[in-house]
Protein backbone atom coordinates (compact mmCIF):
# COMPACT_ATOMS: atom_id res chain seq x y z
CA UNK A 1 0.00 0.00 0.00
CA UNK A 2 2.97 2.53 0.79
CA UNK A 3 4.41 1.65 -2.18
CA UNK A 4 1.29 2.28 -4.14
CA UNK A 5 1.04 5.87 -2.61
CA UNK A 6 4.52 7.11 -3.35
CA UNK A 7 4.24 5.83 -6.91
CA UNK A 8 1.19 8.06 -7.16
CA UNK A 9 2.77 10.87 -5.55
CA UNK A 10 5.88 10.47 -7.71
CA UNK A 11 4.21 10.53 -10.94
CA UNK A 12 2.45 13.62 -9.61
CA UNK A 13 5.36 15.28 -8.82
CA UNK A 14 7.53 14.81 -11.86
CA UNK A 15 7.18 17.81 -14.20
CA UNK A 16 5.39 17.83 -17.41
CA UNK A 17 8.59 20.22 -18.83
CA UNK A 18 11.05 17.05 -18.13
CA UNK A 19 10.65 15.92 -22.15
CA UNK A 20 10.37 18.90 -24.49
CA UNK A 21 8.15 18.07 -28.19
CA UNK A 22 10.03 17.80 -31.61
CA UNK A 23 9.66 21.44 -32.42
CA UNK A 24 11.62 22.17 -29.22
CA UNK A 25 13.86 19.78 -29.99
CA UNK A 26 14.50 21.51 -33.50
CA UNK A 27 14.35 24.61 -32.53
CA UNK A 28 11.38 25.57 -34.02
CA UNK A 29 10.47 27.73 -31.12
CA UNK A 30 13.50 29.47 -31.20
CA UNK A 31 13.09 30.36 -34.94
CA UNK A 32 9.72 31.74 -34.13
CA UNK A 33 11.21 34.00 -31.56
CA UNK A 34 13.38 35.35 -34.67
CA UNK A 35 10.71 36.54 -37.22
CA UNK A 36 8.56 39.27 -36.71
CA UNK A 37 5.83 38.37 -38.96
CA UNK A 38 5.58 34.75 -38.63
CA UNK A 39 7.49 31.68 -39.44
CA UNK A 40 7.47 30.81 -43.41
CA UNK A 41 5.12 27.61 -43.56
CA UNK A 42 5.88 26.38 -46.95
CA UNK A 43 8.93 26.08 -49.59
CA UNK A 44 7.48 28.00 -52.96
CA UNK A 45 10.24 26.49 -55.22
CA UNK A 46 9.83 22.72 -53.42
CA UNK A 47 11.83 20.14 -51.93
CA UNK A 48 13.56 17.21 -52.45
CA UNK A 49 13.48 14.21 -50.92
CA UNK A 50 15.48 10.89 -51.66
CA UNK A 51 15.30 7.75 -50.32
CA UNK A 52 16.87 4.11 -50.25
CA UNK A 53 15.06 1.42 -52.30
CA UNK A 54 14.92 -2.10 -52.14
CA UNK A 55 17.27 -4.48 -54.02
CA UNK A 56 15.02 -4.12 -57.23
CA UNK A 57 14.99 -0.05 -56.90
CA UNK A 58 11.08 -0.46 -55.78
CA UNK A 59 9.75 1.28 -52.89
CA UNK A 60 11.32 4.48 -52.40
CA UNK A 61 8.47 7.13 -52.48
CA UNK A 62 6.62 8.56 -50.02
CA UNK A 63 3.13 8.09 -52.05
CA UNK A 64 1.54 7.22 -54.87
CA UNK A 65 2.95 9.96 -57.45
CA UNK A 66 -0.14 9.50 -59.60
CA UNK A 67 -2.96 9.45 -57.20
CA UNK A 68 -1.76 10.39 -53.82
CA UNK A 69 -3.44 8.47 -50.74
CA UNK A 70 -2.14 9.79 -47.70
CA UNK A 71 -3.84 12.52 -46.25
CA UNK A 72 -0.59 14.47 -45.21
CA UNK A 73 0.51 14.12 -49.00
CA UNK A 74 -3.23 15.44 -50.45
CA UNK A 75 -2.61 18.80 -52.19
CA UNK A 76 0.88 18.11 -53.12
CA UNK A 77 2.26 17.55 -56.51
CA UNK A 78 4.71 14.72 -55.93
CA UNK A 79 7.11 13.86 -58.74
CA UNK A 80 9.16 10.82 -59.74
CA UNK A 81 12.48 11.44 -60.91
CA UNK A 82 13.74 8.25 -61.21
CA UNK A 83 12.68 4.78 -62.34
CA UNK A 84 10.79 2.57 -60.55
CA UNK A 85 7.67 2.63 -58.50
CA UNK A 86 6.16 1.62 -54.84
CA UNK A 87 5.81 3.40 -51.78
CA UNK A 88 8.19 2.93 -49.08
CA UNK A 89 7.51 2.31 -45.53
CA UNK A 90 10.31 4.69 -44.62
CA UNK A 91 9.88 7.40 -46.74
CA UNK A 92 6.16 8.11 -45.97
CA UNK A 93 6.68 9.10 -42.70
CA UNK A 94 9.79 10.60 -43.58
CA UNK A 95 7.81 13.22 -45.92
CA UNK A 96 5.15 14.07 -43.02
CA UNK A 97 7.47 15.15 -40.97
CA UNK A 98 9.40 16.75 -44.16
CA UNK A 99 6.24 18.72 -45.74
CA UNK A 100 3.37 16.75 -44.68
CA UNK A 101 0.00 18.95 -44.06
CA UNK A 102 -0.70 18.29 -40.46
CA UNK A 103 3.08 16.79 -39.21
CA UNK A 104 5.82 19.36 -40.58
CA UNK A 105 6.80 22.71 -40.24
CA UNK A 106 6.71 23.55 -43.81
CA UNK A 107 3.02 22.45 -44.56
CA UNK A 108 2.51 24.59 -47.58
CA UNK A 109 5.30 23.24 -49.32
CA UNK A 110 3.11 21.61 -52.68
CA UNK A 111 6.02 20.56 -55.00
CA UNK A 112 8.50 17.91 -54.25
CA UNK A 113 10.73 15.62 -56.11
CA UNK A 114 11.32 12.29 -55.02
CA UNK A 115 14.45 10.30 -56.29
CA UNK A 116 15.59 6.67 -55.74
CA UNK A 117 18.95 7.26 -53.76
CA UNK A 118 20.71 4.46 -56.35
CA UNK A 119 18.88 6.97 -59.35
CA UNK A 120 20.18 10.36 -57.30
CA UNK A 121 23.93 9.40 -56.90
CA UNK A 122 23.80 7.69 -61.06
CA UNK A 123 21.79 8.79 -63.97
CA UNK A 124 19.10 10.77 -62.46
CA UNK A 125 21.16 13.63 -61.03
CA UNK A 126 24.47 13.10 -59.67
CA UNK A 127 25.75 11.52 -62.83
CA UNK A 128 28.43 9.71 -61.18
CA UNK A 129 30.75 7.61 -63.36
CA UNK A 130 29.67 9.32 -66.08
CA UNK A 131 31.19 12.10 -68.80
CA UNK A 132 27.66 13.77 -68.42
CA UNK A 133 27.47 17.15 -66.06
CA UNK A 134 24.82 16.72 -62.94
CA UNK A 135 21.40 18.27 -63.29
CA UNK A 136 21.08 21.41 -62.13
CA UNK A 137 19.38 21.06 -58.48
CA UNK A 138 15.98 23.35 -58.13
CA UNK A 139 15.56 22.32 -54.87
CA UNK A 140 17.66 24.47 -51.88
CA UNK A 141 15.96 21.92 -49.37
CA UNK A 142 16.43 18.70 -49.90
CA UNK A 143 16.11 15.28 -47.24
CA UNK A 144 18.55 12.72 -47.59
CA UNK A 145 17.83 10.12 -45.00
CA UNK A 146 18.60 7.32 -46.76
Amino acid sequence: MKFEYLRALLLLATPAFLHADWKEDVGFYRLQQTFTSGVPTGVAAGVTQTEASDEFGNFYLPDNPVAPSHPEFLAKTLTNKSTGSGVSGHAAPVGVSFYGNTGSLIPATTIVDAYNANGWIGSDFLKSGSAEDPVPELRRVQNHSW
